[in-house]
């Protein structure tokens, strides 16, 4: 199973470390990013609960800049316009 992730800071100091600290939620598990802030991530319903709440934390210290959404939990495939490096990475997460 998996899920998406996305996300958008706004432009402010501290975005290159909000930044960073929301890739950290996500290191633990195996994703992709065919999309600037877009994450496909392979992972469970414990899983699903960890990372949303983990960047609900972050988005409930920086409300005026951080929005984010995290899918339900999916099984299928992705259709669209990428590098195929893109859909070896997807695939590998979602077959």
């Amino acid at each position: 199973m998996h899920l998406v992730v996305s996300w958008d800071i706004s432009e402010v100091p501290q975005r290159s470390a909000i930044q960073e600290e929301m890739l950290s939620v996500l290191k633990p598990y195996s994703w992709a990013r065919p999309l600037t802030t877009f994450y496909i991530v392979d992972t469970d319903p414990i899983g699903r609960e960890a990372i949303n709440r983990a960047l609900t934390m972050i988005g409930q210290r920086n409300p005026q800049t951080v929005r984010f959404l995290v899918s339900p939990l999916m099984q299928g495939n992705y259709q669209g316009f990428l590098q195929k490096t893109d859909w070896d990475a997807i695939n590998e997460r979602t077959a």
